[in-house]
C-alpha cells in the first residue's frame, strides 16, 4: 500500500479550518508556512500545530509559528546531538544543513 502525499492547498485548509473553529486566527499563507518548513510531513505538522494551538495564541503569525518551532528544536537538541554522535561529525554537518535550510 503506497500512501501519496496529502495535497497541499488541502491540507493548508484543514489547519485553518480546526484553528479557526477554535476561535484562533490562522490565514492560508501561514498555513501554507508551516507546511512547507515540515516538508509536509505529516507527524511533525501535526506537532507544531499541536504546540503552537496549545501555547495559546489567539492570532498565529510568521513570528508566532517560527517561535514555537525554534522551542521545539531546542527541546530535541539532545537527540540530534545524538545522533551527529552515533552518525559522525560528516553526516552531522549535513544534517544540520538541511534543518537550517
Amino acid at each position: 500500500m503506497e500512501l501519496k502525499p496529502i495535497d497541499h492547498q488541502t491540507y493548508s485548509r484543514f489547519i485553518v479550518e480546526k484553528f479557526t473553529s477554535q476561535n484562533i486566527e490562522i490565514t492560508n499563507e501561514i498555513a501554507g508556512q508551516i507546511l512547507d518548513w515540515n516538508l509536509i510531513h505529516t507527524f511533525y505538522v501535526q506537532q507544531l500545530c499541536s504546540r503552537i494551538f496549545f501555547a495559546g495564541y489567539p492570532i498565529i503569525t510568521t513570528k508566532v509559528w517560527k517561535t514555537e518551532a525554534e522551542k521545539l528544536l531546542k527541546e530535541q537538541d539532545a537527540v540530534f546531538y545524538r545522533f551527529r554522535d552515533d552518525q559522525g561529525k560528516k553526516y552531522y554537518r549535513l544534517y544540520d544543513v538541511l534543518l537550517i535550510r
